[in-house]
């Protein structure tokens, strides 16, 4: 058990390396942007030079970036639209921060569609800060849905320098130190899910290997920004890096993780015929306090929402709609159909 523990956490980063080294073998077999159009010139530019150059294979290829944009937007849309639900019943900053990351992506996305070159400095400083935000924000989200959050003020005084230094290497100018910082950031969230199933996180399993291969594709992302010899980059990479597709697996494993934990305190809060611990009777604990807490350290995200949201402050019963009264009758069904093995 002890040695699993460490060896899925190193499989994810093996996994996340090897993605990014396959992504540099496969660039090279295939023709670079650079190749077509004036030395110098936007991507983007490129990418229209190249497409004149190839009217039929231009065509199929904008029409593959298009199509990629859209699914990612409409996944993006689709979770924030569950994430937003779930917020409406339980606030909690989790889910807030799943929000903010979400929103993030899908501005991102639409700005690229609408806007694919920028025409101002004020606009490539804009569309820079877009992946700054993006990162940082999935490193809140980590840190909050297991836990990995500075509990003391010299640990707050640290995250906020450390915050403050991340910010400054990946809004500056220098394309080289700003993919250096990206790569850290991403390095930094990848870490934090690590270091929390080493610590006994089963759940952050379900994060750890989609943010392996969501930071192995943004290797393909921060590479050209490098200049480095080796990767020069090629029709297809520019493609897939117009798409935010790549940051799909990454938030679908949030959003199982999510999922699991409301879908947990679903069916434990709902529950009639669990009853307390017979410590927790005699202490008086209520029975959403009794039950046995989830093994991340945080309550479940739906325990007891529409037992609270039954009775008024003066305790009296209030009326519900329709939707929440068959809720528990619907959760005890499921219940009764895995007891019986269907």
């Amino acid at each position: 058990m002890i040695k699993k523990r460490f060896l899925l956490p190193a499989a994810a980063g093996a996994l996340a390396l090897a993605i990014g080294l396959a992504g540099i073998w496969f660039n090279q077999q295939l023709p670079t942007l650079a190749d077509f159009g004036v030395p110098g010139m936007d991507s983007e530019a490129q990418l229209m030079a190249w497409a004149a150059l190839f009217p039929e294979k231009g065509v199929a290829a904008l029409t593959f970036r298009t199509v990629l944009q859209w699914m990612a937007i409409a996944v993006f849309c689709t979770l924030g639209a569950v994430v937003l639900a779930l917020y409406r019943y339980k606030p909690q900053k989790e889910l807030g921060y799943f929000l903010l990351y979400l929103t993030v992506l899908t501005l991102w996305a639409l700005v690229i569609i609408l806007a694919p070159v920028g025409s101002s400095g004020w606009s490539v400083f804009f569309r820079r800060g877009f992946f700054t935000v993006t990162v940082l924000a999935g490193i809140l989200l980590c840190a909050a849905l297991t836990g990995a959050v500075p509990v003391s003020h010299g640990q707050r005084l640290h995250s906020l320098l450390l915050t403050l230094g991340y910010l400054v290497l990946t809004l500056i100018p220098l394309s080289r130190v700003r993919a250096v910082g990206l790569l850290l950031g991403m390095g930094c969230c990848l870490g934090i899910l690590m270091a929390m199933y080493a610590r006994g996180s089963d759940a952050a399993l379900l994060m750890l290997f989609p943010c392996a291969i969501t930071i192995g594709f943004r290797v393909w992302v921060v590479l050209p920004g490098m200049h480095v010899p080796f990767f020069q980059e090629s029709v297809f990479f520019y493609l897939f890096r117009c798409a935010r597709i790549y940051d799909a697996p990454f938030t679908l494993g949030c959003m199982a993780y999510v999922c699991r934990r409301y879908a947990r305190g679903l069916f434990v809060g709902w529950c009639p015929r669990r009853q307390p611990g017979r410590r927790g009777l005699e202490r008086g604990r209520p029975r959403h306090v009794a039950l046995r807490p989830d093994p991340t350290g945080f309550r479940p995200l739906g325990c007891n929402v529409w037992q609270a949201k039954a009775r008024g402050r003066s305790g009296q019963a209030v009326s519900m709609p329709l939707g929440q009264r068959l809720l528990p009758s619907l959760a005890r069904g499921c219940r009764a159909l895995c007891r019986d093995g269907l």
